[in-house]
């Protein structure tokens, strides 16, 4: 899921900070407080499910907190702001106990997360409205069979609804058609762009995984696995739609 691929980012950076002593960047777009704000949302509506992990979100929501406060007069170095290397060992730790709780929840065969769910609650219409006829359709259809506990042919559609906005988003970045290139072709285009957000390549490095793994013949979909691609792709389209244009 894309909350497990932002955290293993954060791990990494600490672990960057506290063993080899690199520079890692707390506040900015794309860093760490910005991607624990960011993910904040999926751990809030697991808790609403789950109750046994509303610990988790408090956890959570407390590490922001310090991050924004503390880091306001600490950690400043040459106009930037970077994570101590005592409080990088504390987070790797922390971060590592979240995600074996997250994927705790999701081992519980046939967990459904998302039921009876309505497209437009799901997906804000300010965001539907931005998607073409052919998206729009396709990310209505790949809802309807998760939430008839279709994740197989959900997760095809799905994938191709994520093609579709990496498609327009690299001609919004880059300036040009993506013609015949490849979704690995535009990853690395846009990988060297500065525009683009690291949490948002998170997204498309992993539906592309999951992409490259649905062309197997005898692949089938779990319910969980069907409704982690549903979470990335909304986490995409909020990440490329509910910003300014740059």
């Amino acid at each position: 899921m894309s909350f497990a691929m932002a955290m293993n980012w954060i791990d990494i950076m600490c672990q960057n900070k506290f063993i080899h002593n690199l520079d890692t960047q707390v506040k900015g777009q794309g860093f760490i407080a910005h991607t624990l704000e960011i993910h904040l949302r999926l751990i809030q509506s697991l808790s609403r499910n789950f109750p046994e992990i509303k610990d988790l979100e408090k956890s959570f929501r407390s590490y922001i907190d310090l991050l924004e406060k503390n880091y306001d007069e600490i950690g400043v170095k040459d106009g930037r702001i970077y994570l101590l290397k005592t409080d990088a060992e504390i987070l790797s730790k922390v971060i590592r106990e979240w995600l074996a709780r997250i994927f705790q929840i999701y081992s519980i065969d046939g967990t459904v997360l998302i039921s009876n769910i309505n497209f437009n609650d799901f997906i804000p219409n300010k965001i539907v409205k931005r998607l073409d006829s052919f998206a729009k359709g396709d990310l209505n259809d790949g809802i309807s069979a998760l939430a008839h506990l279709l994740p197989t042919p959900a997760a095809g559609i799905l994938l191709r609804v994520a093609e579709r906005i990496l498609q327009k988003y690299y001609e919004r970045v880059i300036g040009k058609k993506s013609g015949k290139k490849t979704w690995g072709q535009m990853l690395h285009d846009l990988e060297k762009n500065p525009k683009v957000d690291k949490p948002l390549l998170g997204y498309l490095y992993y539906l592309n995984e999951k992409r490259i793994d649905s062309t197997h013949p005898y692949r089938r979909y779990s319910q969980e696995e069907g409704e982690r691609i549903l979470l990335n792709v909304k986490d995409l389209l909020e990440s490329v739609y509910s910003k300014k244009k740059k």
